[in-house]
């Protein structure tokens, strides 16, 4: 434990002259980005900033907080807490920011990100009439979720998601991958053609079929390249 904190330290004083990007973030989401699936890369770089981040929250999110043991005491956590982050999510989201940022070819400012959930913890717990002002401006300044559907989605997308199947005769169920072209969006909802389907075992059923045109949530869809 020691030796960790030792090289935090270490670390940490090297951050400090970094202006836009601290070095354990910087070799974070450049580990992201190289480990990352093409497809997932695309669709998490498409969407705005505010809806990228959210939509992934609990994919690639998830993935980040579990992974790099936010939860735990290990080396990334004690590096955003020498910068007075202190929880999982908000570190997860601090990274997914950045990342999407440096997709998009734009500033990281880390300072700001910082901030923001600094403010955000400040608020919540010392004036919670004031946090609610602060909070609904903050809100009243995202990207609208409809919006930005009806603009990525005006044509026709290719896009790949996941079906249950589920089967028959005992407990159990299966993720079954399928390739759609979106066909019309309704608010947070669209509607797919299904194009091709993964095979799968038999024993297992899915609902649906090639050419059916079902509805799912864009949230449990990937834009393909």
């Amino acid at each position: 434990m020691k030796k960790v904190i030792f090289i935090v330290c270490i670390i940490f004083s090297i951050s400090c002259s970094q202006k836009t990007v601290p070095l354990f973030l910087r070799a974070t989401i450049n580990d992201i980005d190289k480990n990352l699936n093409d497809t997932v890369k695309f669709d998490f770089r498409t969407y705005p900033e505010d809806i990228s981040t959210t939509k992934h929250h609990f994919g690639l999110g998830l993935n980040i907080r579990n992974e790099r043991n936010l939860w735990k005491e290990g080396f990334l956590k004690i590096s955003f807490r020498f910068k007075g982050i202190h929880h999982p999510d908000d570190m997860s989201s601090i990274i997914l920011t950045s990342y999407h940022r440096k997709l998009n070819g734009k500033d990281i400012n880390f300072k700001e990100q910082k901030k923001f959930y600094k403010t955000y913890w400040k608020l919540i717990k010392q004036n919670k009439d004031k946090f609610a002002t602060w909070y609904n401006d903050y809100e009243s300044r995202r990207t609208n979720y409809e919006d930005s559907y009806s603009i990525i989605f005006k044509k026709p997308r290719k896009v790949m998601g996941y079906g249950m199947a589920f089967a028959e005769n005992k407990k159990g169920a299966i993720d079954v991958k399928y390739i759609a072209e979106s066909v019309s969006v309704d608010k947070y909802q669209i509607n797919i053609k299904i194009l091709d389907i993964q095979p799968f075992n038999e024993e297992y059923k899915l609902n649906f079929k090639v050419d059916d045109t079902i509805k799912v949530l864009i949230s449990d869809i990937y834009l393909i390249p």
